[in-house]
């Protein structure tokens, strides 16, 4: 029986085949499950029916018995089946309601699931009926739920539109949801997702307790037989928008980077006439930029051997063809790259246009070997035409380094001749003097040819310092009055004697009454160095007998100012063509035995005569020829002088300065004994003092106005001249900042005259000393009436 009931229990029908012997008879039995509501076995009921009587009358070979126990056990199944078909119905009726129940309650949890699921992302989920203005809470997120918005919804919470009005017033920045709550009214959101699957809008929220500043809602139309439902969900998006807007930036970033590079390339592009990019590899290009001068026939991609071999034929002119095809050559394009970033050749066109092509390295493989390259090509004919004209420039000027330094090196050899020659002529005089003690007449010849020769050596000495300062630019230019006619009256008299000891003819042939202005402010002395300068070359070199020709003619000017040409002309060997192009260059001088002279000069005349009447704004021309003369003609402009002075200099050898005491700072004895005699010889006492200390100790210890003058070398011993000079000017004493001083010196630069002025001198008297110089000098600054009136 235990089997059969255990059967029963787990849901199945049993039905005994046969008749059952148990210890108290025989059986016949059924079991049926028992299913409660929730469709599970709850039960069994079984039926017995007692077969003993049967089964013994049919033992017994009762056969009528045996009959009706077999009907009576028909009946009893027959009544027992209707029953168990019945409840076999009603059990599979309850099976089906309960498996309806549990795929209901499935489908229910699997629809919370993925609803759960969809609204992982949004930290509040909302169900709304717009129609019943019903909201159900499906979501809220704690964390993020502001307690203060039920505060403020109160019990109007579950009504939608009261909770969109309520969190638009109270937690809503508004003006960043311009229209928010129109777009939101239960009217508009049905005719907007009537036609449309989901509603976004991003708004920015005011200071909460999530630190939040970005809010999106969604809106999605739910699909209801009943009403018209909508799914509104909620979520930060703060670290969406830094993302986004650092994404913006970024991209704005490169896209300012790559208009940057785009205005570069479209800059570049118009320097080039192509700009290609080339792939080694496959044996591509592309074209980047056409420049300026584009080829028609190019595509902007294709083969680049058949492109280059187009620009080959293009550009490159048949003289350049040979070695531009091997620098255009890409085959042996990444041997030439290899360690290096670029190539360049240059060609030139048909038409003479210049061109400059490159290849600049773009890409290499792992073992460095180009793979991809630019190559560009611009024109640069005005480049090359710069640097070629530089580069002849250049070798211009080495030639001339190199005819400057031949000069030089001859005006060593000529100076070194020039110099021994007067120097040699000295000495001889003084041996012949010595010979002839008693002769008068010979000790005067001497001495005059002696006097000759240092003129020559002083006239050496003077042009080679002149043309240094010219070179250096220290010469000022003084602008001060001056006679005209002066200038030239003392130019004719000191060529006349130069012409007469060469024996040629000198003549002025200017028209002095066609001067109207004479007296004009300018500088004198520059002006008779340039005059005396031509006119002794003019004699130098002239045959014997020949003429020299002074002129001076004034031309119209324009009432301020005067100008006058200047020509003077001469019979001698003049000059070759070939010489005549650097006849004003420092140390040219050419070489010719006819010249009428026994010295031969520095070969810096001409060159300083020039560079002064172009320092005073004037301008020069030079006519030659060999063999017949020269003519040099020159015109400057000198403004006219509204004062008119009187040079009242004449003779001063008979001047007395008797009763002038001096003080002569001078180390050298030879040239203290010069200077002294210079000045005895007019009647002046003399102390000297050794150096500058001597110099400054004698002056301190002698009474105020003692010394009338002191005369101060600039380089001596112990103490310079001008820190001599400068102490004496801080004596205390009343005649320390009045008593001229009158620097000597062979410094006769123009930073040397301005350093004399500096230390507190008054005037600065250049060695060699000249007579006139120290009493004019005397004149200006002691003023005494029988110094003033010894001069006529």
């Amino acid at each position: 029986m235990i089997p059969y009931i255990e059967k029963a229990l787990s849901g199945e029908t049993v039905y005994s085949q046969d008749i059952l012997g148990t210890t108290w008879g025989h059986i016949y039995t059924a079991c049926y499950p028992i299913v409660g509501d929730a469709g599970q076995v709850v039960g069994a009921l079984c039926i017995e029916t007692d077969m003993e009587s049967i089964y013994d009358t049919i033992s017994a070979g009762n056969s009528r018995v045996f009959l009706l126990t077999v009907c009576a056990v028909a009946i009893v199944i027959l009544m027992t089946v209707p029953v168990h078909i019945f409840m076999q119905r009603q059990k599979d009726k309850e099976n089906a309601h309960n498996e309806a129940l549990r795929e209901s309650f499935h489908r229910v949890q699997e629809r919370e699931m993925i609803l759960e699921a969809l609204a992982i992302d949004f930290d509040s989920v909302y169900l709304c009926d717009l129609v019943t203005d019903k909201t159900i809470v499906i979501k809220e997120d704690e964390k993020n739920y502001d307690p203060k918005a039920y505060e403020v919804l109160g019990d109007k919470a579950d009504s939608f539109s009261h909770r969109v009005m309520g969190y638009f017033e109270n937690f809503v920045e508004k003006d960043s949801a311009p229209g928010l709550v129109d777009r939101l009214s239960a009217a508009s959101l049905m005719g907007y997702l009537s036609e449309h699957s989901h509603m976004t809008c991003r708004v920015r929220v005011k200071p909460n307790p999530t630190g939040h500043v970005y809010l999106e809602m969604k809106i999605v139309p739910v699909r209801s037989d009943e009403g018209f439902k909508i799914v509104m969900g909620f979520h930060y998006i703060d670290e969406i928008i830094e993302e986004q807007e650092r994404q913006k930036a970024q991209l704005q970033h490169a896209l300012r980077e790559a208009e940057k590079n785009n205005e570069i390339i479209s800059a570049v592009a118009k320097i080039y006439q192509m700009i290609y990019y080339i792939d080694l590899v496959s044996g591509t290009y592309e074209m980047i930029a056409p420049g300026d001068d584009p080829d028609p026939s190019a595509e902007p991609v294709g083969s680049i051997e058949g492109r280059l071999e187009s620009t080959l034929g293009k550009f490159v002119g048949r003289d350049w063809r040979t070695e531009m095809r091997e620098f255009l050559d890409t085959s042996t394009l990444a041997d030439r790259l290899q360690g290096i970033d670029s190539v360049t050749a240059e060609c030139q066109g048909e038409s003479g246009q210049w061109y400059r092509a490159r290849y600049i390295i773009k890409n290499r493989d792992e073992s460095g070997r180009a793979t991809g390259v630019l190559y560009v090509a611009r024109e640069i004919t005005n480049e090359k035409k710069q640097e070629l004209d530089l580069k002849q420039r250049l070798k211009d000027s080495a030639e001339e380094a190199e005819r400057a330094n031949a000069s030089k090196t001859d005006f060593l050899r000529r100076m070194s001749h020039d110099v021994r020659t007067p120097i040699n002529g000295i000495r001889g005089m003084v041996e012949i003097a010595n010979y002839y003690p008693n002769d008068m007449q010979k000790q005067k010849e001497c001495r005059d040819k002696i006097w000759d020769s240092t003129g020559h050596l002083l006239s050496l000495v003077n042009n080679i310092l002149d043309m240094n300062k010219l070179e250096s630019g220290r010469i000022v230019l003084r602008h001060e009055p001056f006679d005209l006619l002066k200038v030239l009256s003392e130019t004719d008299s000191i060529s006349e004697m130069q012409a007469l000891e060469h024996n040629v003819t000198f003549r002025d042939i200017t028209d002095v009454g066609s001067i109207t202005h004479h007296w004009l402010t300018g500088s004198e002395t520059h002006l008779k160095q340039v005059l005396l300068n031509f006119t002794s070359n003019a004699v130098k070199y002239n045959r014997e007998g020949g003429t020299v020709t002074l002129s001076c003619q004034e031309l119209p000017g324009d009432g301020k100012r005067a100008a006058f040409r200047f020509v003077c002309e001469d019979t001698g060997i003049g000059m070759s063509e070939e010489f005549q192009k650097q006849a004003f260059e420092p140390f040219s001088q050419e070489e010719q035995s006819s010249a009428n002279t026994s010295y031969t000069g520095s070969g810096l005349g001409l060159s300083i005569a020039k560079q002064l009447i172009e320092l005073m704004g004037g301008s020069i021309e030079l006519q030659s020829k060999l063999g017949a003369g020269t003519k040099i003609s020159f015109t400057l402009w000198f403004d006219i002088s509204e004062c008119q002075h009187e040079d009242n200099g004449g003779e001063i050898s008979a001047v007395s300065l008797n009763g002038v005491k001096a003080l002569l700072a001078e180390d050298n004895d030879l040239n203290a004994e010069i200077a002294e005699f210079l000045l005895e010889k007019y009647g002046i006492s003399i102390t000297r003092a050794e150096n500058g200390q001597r110099a400054v100790e004698l002056f301190r210890a002698s009474e105020p106005g003692e010394y009338d003058v002191i005369f101060m070398d600039v380089m001596m011993p112990v103490m310079g001249g001008l820190e001599a000079a400068r102490k004496i000017r801080s004596l205390d004493r009343p005649d320390s900042k009045k008593i001229p001083i009158f620097a000597m010196t062979a410094n006769a630069f123009t930073d040397d005259i301005q350093r004399s002025y500096d230390a507190g001198m008054n005037e600065h008297l250049t060695k060699p000393l000249q007579e006139s110089e120290i009493v004019r000098a005397l004149h200006k600054y002691i003023g005494d009436a029988r110094i003033r009136n010894a001069i006529t």
